[in-house]
């Protein structure tokens, strides 16, 4: 994973070292820690599962968290306050942990494997 930190915003741009690491991909799981005593919030996808049901959801998050609906692309631009935050964002280091998430055999999206994730710390603002 890298970041490219730009003005108040980061892009996240996700690679494997081999294919293989890529086979029953469901997509990317993005975790975000701001900075200070600002709790932690998974990002938000665009999309969701037809039926979340079936790709064990974390209830206590919405069918589009990416801890749900995880990213589908090998890339994607958090921008502060957009989601969360409101309209006052707080800027400073942010700690992106992103976790790659595989369907099972069956078609449903696996528990999420912490072992696997990957984290970078950036300046935003």
């Amino acid at each position: 994973m890298k970041a490219y930190v730009g003005d108040k915003k980061t892009l996240l741009a996700f690679n494997f070292q081999s294919r293989d690491n890529a086979k029953n991909l469901a997509g990317f799981t993005i975790f975000c820690q701001p900075p200070g005593q600002v709790p932690g919030f998974y990002l938000q996808n665009l999309l969701q599962f037809e039926e979340p049901t079936k790709h064990r959801p974390v209830a206590s998050e919405p069918p589009n968290s990416t801890v749900n609906a995880p990213i589908q692309k090998y890339r994607w631009t958090h921008y502060p306050g957009t989601t969360h935050q409101g309209l006052s964002p707080t800027f400073g280091d942010y700690t992106y942990t992103v976790t790659p998430r595989y369907f099972d055999s069956v078609g449903s999206m696996q528990a999420l494997d912490s072992a696997l994730s990957v984290s970078v710390k950036v300046p935003v603002g």
